[in-house]
Formats: C-alpha cells, sequence, structure tokens
C-alpha cells in the first residue's frame, strides 16, 4: 500500500533526535548496582550468573548461554503457584 501524501520531515523514519526506546545498558547497570549492594553469597551468585546471561543474550551470543561448564548435569526445576489447589 503507497500514499501519495510525501514523507513529513519529522517522520520517526527521518529524524535525527529519534532517541531509541530500548537502552541496553540499563539492565546490565542495574545488576551491576544490586551486585555492589549484595551480602549474601548465594545471591550474589545468582546475580553474577544472571549477569553473564544477560550480557551473552544482548550479545547475542546465545549458543554460550547453556554450556556444559556453567550448568549441572540433571537440573532440578521448581515451579510454584498461589492458584488453589483443584483437589
Amino acid at each position: 500500500m503507497t500514499s501519495d501524501t510525501p514523507a513529513s520531515p519529522h517522520d520517526a523514519m527521518t529524524s535525527l533526535d529519534n532517541r531509541p526506546r530500548f537502552d541496553v545498558t540499563h539492565w546490565p547497570l542495574r545488576v551491576e548496582e544490586y551486585l555492589r549492594k549484595t551480602q549474601n553469597p548465594l545471591h550474589r551468585a545468582m546475580l553474577r550468573n544472571y549477569y553473564r546471561h544477560l550480557l551473552l543474550e544482548l550479545s547475542d551470543y546465545w549458543d554460550q548461554i547453556l554450556l556444559p561448564e556453567p550448568t549441572v548435569d540433571e537440573p532440578a526445576y521448581r515451579a510454584t503457584t498461589t492458584a488453589p489447589s483443584p483437589c
């Protein structure tokens, strides 16, 4: 579908001051902030793992997220819900 009206000079695609709404530095900076404040070793390990995962995702290194080295041989998953039990 084409339009006969010319593109506006303030069109989002042609505007020079069009700032991205998604800032890839926001999440890593927040994780670093939490790492500085966190004292519990278990929580720090969880934050470091999340930080590594986040940076690999943002860097498009998806194939390195689940390498054998940082994962366990037999993971145990826990799922909880706040919904009432059907029984």
